[in-house]
């Protein structure tokens, strides 16, 4: 009789647990990265620490979970309105890829469109901490033609770099 009051609730528990968890893996956090002071090549998040700097002319963000189908579309948004409400409007964006181990097809539209929408408004879009299995989904996928393996960075510090040299 005790497994019987005891089951619903386990049932209700476990269901309950599931849907915060794709609730939260759909809205991943995207932070805004500054260079920390005395520390060359790194790059923090502005606000945890606000002693970051950010870099003149880029705006640098860090993707905290994998982009994948069931968030590429919020993140997309969020970025065009982190980019949109800078306080000067960046040159280029740089996404800090390297949550990621693999690209979908839904992601890898979504940062095409992105790419697309932000050049027309004359920001470029370049993508850091790219491993070798994004990049061949990327190359798959059309990804690759659209934002240019010119914009395809190893690390952070390479990518603010590149761009400074555009």
């Amino acid at each position: 009789m005790i497994t019987l009051d005891v089951l619903p609730g386990l049932v209700i528990g476990v269901i309950s647990m599931l849907l915060l968890v794709v609730y939260h893996a759909s809205r991943p956090h995207v932070s805004v990265l500054g260079r920390v002071t005395g520390v060359p090549d790194a790059y923090g998040d502005v606000d945890r620490h606000p002693d970051h700097e950010a870099v003149p002319g880029l705006l640098v963000l860090r993707l905290e979970a994998p982009l994948f189908y069931a968030n590429a579309s919020p993140v997309c948004e969020q970025i065009k309105r982190l980019a949109g409400s800078a306080s000067t409007q960046p040159r280029a964006v740089i996404l800090d890829m390297s949550a990621n181990s693999d690209l979908d097809i839904t992601s890898s539209e979504g940062l095409s469109q992105l790419t697309r929408t932000l050049r027309s408004a004359g920001i470029d879009l370049a993508l850091a901490e790219v491993r070798q299995p994004v990049t061949a989904a990327a190359r798959r996928t059309g990804l690759l033609a659209t934002i240019g393996e010119d914009h395809l960075y190893l690390t952070v510090d390479e990518a603010v770099h590149g761009l400074d040299a555009h």
